[in-house]
């Protein structure tokens, strides 16, 4: 098992034990609940809502900055999650990260349990929240899908690539026994922010196909050598019309809306 943040084993493990004392006073069963199924995960989204398997996920940088929302936890058939740590890893000099909270209503109490998540933290490099569970052994933790954390940032100066490296994240699991504290089997998908500028070429508040997308397409290796050069076109900037970070550029952006500079 990795070794557990200092703020969540010691929290977490009072709990559980308050909790056996109870279930050890009432003699309510012996066995602890399963920890997980094998296909748990815990992923990136581009959604405040419901867990969106996003590979990628798009910063405009033109206006005011669209916030980006995470970090949907999927959680497939998981059973007794009593607290979890998560942590986001990324480059500071693409994007500085202004918060990390816990959207209302909590996941974990969803559970019966009473949740606390105290201490967020944004550091230079990563943005991390413990968030922990008190309460009697049974109700065990959560079961299913939930949100665990959102991530709001603002984007630096100039376009960049970022790792969005959830590395260090885990699940807690909720045993009778606070001896049997242990972290819940996960899979970890980590993600990419792509800060680059709106592909909203006509300025009608959303990257559409015909509009912007096949725009950029038709202008395919244009420069401003071109007699019809129009530098909305050119995403990032850099003074010709490519398929990675044009073409493709846009193509990630396909319907999402995006506030354009003046």
């Amino acid at each position: 098992m990795n070794v557990l943040t200092k703020a969540v084993w010691p929290v977490v493990r009072l709990g559980l034990l308050a909790g056996a004392i109870v279930f050890a006073a009432v003699g309510v069963g012996q066995e602890s609940q399963p920890a997980s199924a094998s296909h748990t995960q815990v992923l990136l989204s581009y959604s405040n809502v419901s867990p969106i398997r996003a590979a990628t996920i798009i910063v405009n940088p033109d206006g005011l900055p669209r916030d980006v929302y995470a970090w949907a936890v999927n959680v497939d058939n998981a059973t007794g999650v009593s607290g979890y740590h998560l942590e986001i890893g990324f480059d500071s000099s693409v994007f500085t990260a202004t918060s990390i909270e816990v959207p209302l209503p909590m996941w974990l109490g969803s559970g019966a349990r009473s949740p606390g998540c105290p201490f967020p933290t944004v550091a230079t490099n990563r943005a991390y929240i413990d968030c922990v569970t008190i309460g009697g052994v049974p109700p065990f933790g959560v079961t299913g899908t939930g949100l665990i954390g959102k991530l709001t940032i603002q984007p630096g100066s100039v376009a960049g690539f970022s790792p969005l490296d959830l590395t260090g994240t885990f699940l807690i699991n909720t045993p009778i026994d606070p001896d049997d504290l242990a972290e819940i089997p996960v899979t970890l998908l980590s993600a990419q922010v792509v800060y680059i500028e709106c592909a909203d070429v006509n300025g009608d508040g959303i990257v559409d196909l015909l509009n912007d997308i096949l725009g950029i397409i038709q202008r395919y290796q244009w420069t401003p050598a071109h007699p019809d050069w129009d530098p909305a076109y050119d995403i990032n900037n850099d003074g010709v019309i490519d398929l990675l970070n044009d073409i493709l550029g846009a193509v990630m952006q396909y319907q999402l809306p995006c506030t354009q500079t003046p």
